[in-house]
């Protein structure tokens, strides 16, 4: 099982993409909504809530099932992620937008994955067009 702190370092090349990008804002959007992520300083916290968001589109993407092998909020940082990940990963959970399914190991539910999906190609399109 893929754990977070491996889709963090794979996210950072994703981040160029135009599409991720877009399914990053998705998700990060439904988290600041639900509550998961803060709305003090978010200008301030951008890389670390774009970041974070982006674990759940990268793991999706490669299932939908991830882990975190360290608690630490020391991992945390080190890998580019919140301090409080294991935290705001439990009040997910909370939200119902993830399944625990081990220690540390959960899986995403449908209302996270709403977020995620890839965009169909009408979408695409608008946010192209919208960009000229």
């Amino acid at each position: 099982m893929i754990t977070l702190h491996e889709l963090s370092n794979e996210t950072q090349y994703l981040m160029q993409d135009f599409l991720f990008i877009e399914r990053v804002n998705k998700t990060k959007a439904l988290l600041t909504a639900v509550g998961v992520l803060p709305t003090l300083r978010q200008k301030q916290h951008e890389l670390l809530h774009n970041n974070f968001a982006a674990l759940f589109v990268s793991a999706y993407d490669k299932g939908g099932e991830f882990e975190l092998s360290h608690i630490s909020t020391f991992y945390s940082v080190k890998a580019g992620l919140p301090s409080k990940t294991y935290v705001m990963l439990q009040l997910m959970e909370a939200k119902g937008l993830l399944v625990p399914i081990g220690d540390k190991q959960w899986r995403m539910t449908s209302r996270l994955e709403i977020a995620v999906v890839p965009l169909t190609e009408a979408d695409s399109a608008k946010h192209l067009v919208a960009a000229n």
